[in-house]
């Protein structure tokens, strides 16, 4: 059986650090959610380029309640063959195309994990709840 060399790894996450690092650090204030919605092709162009679909907004922008320092929550559903590193990726992208902060809150396709706590299961709920689709 072959083997990756060992520093194959160590590349691959060189390469994954070179491409988040320009939207490290974005610093603008969240747009609109009907901003946000108007880039609804961008987005979702995004999203699917790392499998994801059902992008969501959540929290203060969701609510209409952000302020300068917020973020961007976005709830998003991705195939339960999704990496760590799709996740990142996205993020990193979304942050560099809104010029903002923004989380990535997965949602992964299949019912809901075994042993949740009442307290996950609860604001698993309440994000559904409260998401509003693009």
């Amino acid at each position: 059986m072959a083997t990756a060399p060992p520093f194959a790894a160590t590349r691959a996450l060189a390469e994954l650090l070179e491409r988040i690092a320009p939207a490290a650090a974005p610093s603008g204030p969240p747009p609109s959610l009907e901003s946000l919605k108007q880039r609804r092709e961008d987005i979702l162009r995004l999203a699917n380029g790392y499998g994801a679909s059902d992008v969501r907004v959540v929290g203060s922008v969701a609510r209409a309640t952000a302020s300068v320092t917020s973020d961007v929550d976005f709830l998003v559903r991705f195939p339960s063959s999704a990496r760590l590193t799709d996740l990142a990726l996205l993020q990193a992208e979304l942050e560099s195309l809104l010029g903002c902060s923004v989380d990535v809150i997965p949602e992964f396709a299949g019912p809901p994990p075994t042993g949740e706590s009442p307290r996950e299961m609860g604001l698993r709920e309440r994000l559904s709840v409260d998401a509003v689709a693009l």
